[in-house]
């Protein structure tokens, strides 16, 4: 018979329980030290199953009390699992929701003439006994077989009642018809987000494409709360000196873990030079995590007709670094996809307050 593994939290007393803060969990007056929490958990490893036959996959879940004690995770699925980034990530989804950025990769075209259009739609249940109940969509984008979508999805991931939901991710592409074609599908479960290491969970896709691997990348972060009411304002223009070779876009991302990013605004485009984009404007939790030392990315984009836009280059900033910086600094570039760049970044102004980020960026070549 296969080997199973068992991931278990095994009891804890409440002497032994981290503290948690009133306003995220609140324990009653009359519980003692006695009062426990056991979760059992069995995967079933499905590598060790014949491939003739059909794995059984089944999880457990039980619970002797249903007080609300913190848990204490002991990982036994491999090192990978088993960091503190991970453990301190399940710690803080007691406080808040779960929140899930998705990219695809190396999708099926369905357009003789020019790439798909792709967008994503989201559902999820909480057994698989249960109707799949749709959580949100993405944006459609144009002419990309790489999309990264802005949209994000958040839902309540509580480490003792939602590990075992099923997510179940469709991705669908539109033609030169504007009709929506399913182009492939994935599952997993909120517990596998959560394990994947840098909470990063990649999976192949059952495509409409059988020659071709298709995949899905769903990122989890956290709906951060800490400084989503100090507004952020980016203004970018390329001047007269900066002449693009074709219409561009720029996209501002927040820094996720393993040195990924995360798109949370894409700009319209254009090729005119001396012409400012519509003000780009996200919030510090959105856009910084909350975090003055975190960076955020700002990355330009030059389009191209029936296929992927191309990554022109990118500059990355953090408020640390801000409030040191004199207006007139150059930012330093990184080039993209043909190594070089449509001008200088400059930080053109700033008006930095606790309720606000406004700044001023230029791209010229003077």
């Amino acid at each position: 018979m296969s080997e199973i593994m068992h991931k278990s939290i095994s009891e804890h007393t409440l002497s032994s329980v981290p503290s948690v803060d009133d306003d995220n969990m609140s324990v009653d007056s009359d519980m003692t030290a006695a009062s426990n929490l056991t979760v059992t958990r069995t995967i079933t490893r499905l590598e060790d199953f014949p491939k003739h036959k059909p794995p059984p996959i089944g999880t457990v879940l039980e619970e002797e009390t249903p007080k609300p004690v913190q848990l204490v995770v002991e990982f036994l699925g491999g090192a990978a699992a088993a960091t503190d980034n991970t453990r301190e990530y399940i710690d803080a989804l007691y406080s808040e929701p779960m929140e899930i950025s998705v990219e695809c990769q190396f999708l099926p075209k369905i357009d003789l003439f020019s790439n798909t259009d792709p967008f994503v739609v989201l559902h999820m249940r909480d057994t698989p006994r249960d109707k799949w109940r749709q959580i949100g969509r993405t944006e459609s984008l144009v002419n990309c077989h790489f999309p990264r979508f802005v949209n994000k999805f958040s839902f309540s991931a509580l480490p003792d009642q939602d590990m075992d939901k099923e997510i179940l991710v469709k991705v669908y592409g539109k033609g030169s018809m504007k009709k929506a074609s399913p182009l492939g599908h994935a599952m997993c479960s909120v517990w596998d987000i959560v394990v994947a290491p840098g909470q990063c969970k990649v999976m192949k896709m059952d495509s409409i494409n059988k020659k071709k691997d298709t995949w899905v990348i769903l990122s989890g972060d956290l709906k951060r709360s800490r400084g989503a009411d100090r507004i952020v304002n980016i203004n970018v223009k390329f001047d007269k000196s900066a002449k693009p070779k074709a219409k561009t876009f720029f996209m501002l991302n927040r820094a996720l873990k393993k040195a990924r990013w995360t798109p949370v605004y894409r700009s319209e485009s254009h090729a005119n030079p001396n012409r400012e984009f519509n003000t780009a404007t996200s919030t510090f939790a959105e856009l910084f995590a909350g975090s003055e030392s975190k960076p955020m990315r700002l990355e330009f984009y030059q389009k191209r007709s029936a296929i992927d836009p191309k990554l022109i280059g990118f500059v990355q900033v953090s408020v640390k670094q801000l409030r040191d910086m004199e207006e007139g600094k150059v930012l330093q570039w990184w080039s993209g996809q043909d190594g070089t760049a449509p001008g200088l970044v400059v930080l053109a102004k700033k008006e930095m307050t606790e309720e606000s980020i406004d700044l001023w960026l230029a791209v010229t070549n003077e």
